[in-house]
């Protein structure tokens, strides 16, 4: 299996009130091609979470001062996780 990984473009607020928007691409490492329909989700609240478009592409809102990690899943692939 290929392990999966992002090009992770973050744009995130620092007010504490505020929440984030956690924005990137899903790719694979190996040829650098998008990743369609990846899922993204928060490890501690799956019901948060979204989709990668057609080209990899991604945007996800999160809860003020979450504190979980953002798992990336796509059939074929490891899952990957990172801290938010």
């Amino acid at each position: 299996f290929l392990l999966l990984t992002t090009f992770f473009l973050t744009q995130l607020s620092f007010n504490r009130d505020a929440q984030q928007i956690v924005e990137g691409f899903v790719i694979n490492s190996r040829n650098g091609s998008p990743l369609p329909y990846a899922n993204i989700y928060l490890k501690n609240k799956p019901n948060i979470g979204t989709v990668s478009n057609i080209e990899g592409k991604f945007s996800l809102l999160l809860p003020k001062a979450i504190n979980d990690s953002l798992i990336f899943s796509y059939m074929g692939f490891d899952k990957l996780s990172i801290s938010t």
